[in-house]
């Protein structure tokens, strides 16, 4: 799986160096968030901090100074007004240390997304830790049999999430999210925020894999926004222009916050 170019990364408002970087390398114990960046701004600012404080405090028993991430943020980006932008926490000595990955920015994909599912479960998947190892294999994987991504279900096929993104059932007028542990991503706590202001339900529920057919529309959500579902396995899954209009239209209605 290839990756987009790198503009940029530093540890602790520097410029990283092979030394500062042999940590990481060789300890993959951390946790990290991922932004899209635009005029300097992101949306959900709040909660990507809330994130890594959360998780660091979880992970390593200290908080993360959300202050000295934002001005690690600004550094970083100083000159490069829209960016994919990745802040990662680690600990090395007794304080936590602040990765930030600056790379080109990366719009949803155009292409409804083919997923095939396999028999999987994150480990602490409430948290988005750096042991991706399984989940990068899976979408290789799927990949070279022709899909875009992998769908983890359980050993009933009760759906979770994909390697990099959460899942949606739309039914009526409703959202489903999956009954499962997952990592509730940021773009999947903004549109909750925004459908609960504009009124319509959002509900998590067991979904089955052959539950997915059955609905209006399936959606996945990551940072780079809202994508629907083409097919899932051999399975063709619908997907109502109408609806993801919708779901597009209240996710952007969300404010840019300056970092």
């Amino acid at each position: 799986m290839s990756l987009p170019p790198l503009w940029r990364i530093e540890i602790d408002g520097r410029p990283a160096e092979a030394e500062d970087l042999a940590h990481t390398a060789l300890v993959n114990h951390g946790h990290f968030t991922s932004m899209q960046v635009r005029g300097g701004s992101v949306r959900g600012l709040a909660l990507h901090l809330e994130r890594l404080d959360t998780a660091n405090r979880e992970l390593f028993g200290v908080p993360v100074d959300r202050d000295r991430v934002r001005a690690h943020l600004r550094h970083a980006l100083d000159g490069i007004p829209d960016a994919t932008v990745r802040a990662q926490v680690f600990m090395a000595g007794d304080r936590p240390r602040i990765l930030v990955a600056v790379r080109p920015p990366q719009p949803a994909p155009e292409a409804p997304q083919r997923l095939r599912s396999v028999t999987y479960g994150r480990p602490f998947a409430h948290i988005k830790h750096t042991g991706t190892f399984a989940q990068l294999h899976h979408k290789a994987e799927a990949e070279r049999a022709g899909f875009d991504d992998a769908l983890f279900v359980d050993s009933a096929g009760m759906v979770s999430e994909t390697t990099i993104a959460n899942i949606a059932l739309h039914v009526g007028d409703t959202v489903v999210w999956p009954d499962a542990p997952v990592l509730e991503g940021i773009t999947m706590q903004l549109l909750n925020r925004a459908l609960a202001a504009n009124g319509t339900p959002a509900e998590r529920r067991r979904i089955h894999l052959t539950d997915l057919a059955s609905g209006d529309t399936v959606f996945l959500t990551n940072s780079t926004g809202i994508t629907p579902v083409a097919r899932v396995n051999g399975t063709p899954i619908p997907a109502r222009p109408d609806i993801l209009k919708e779901m597009r239209t209240l996710y952007e209605s969300t404010p840019w916050d300056p970092i």
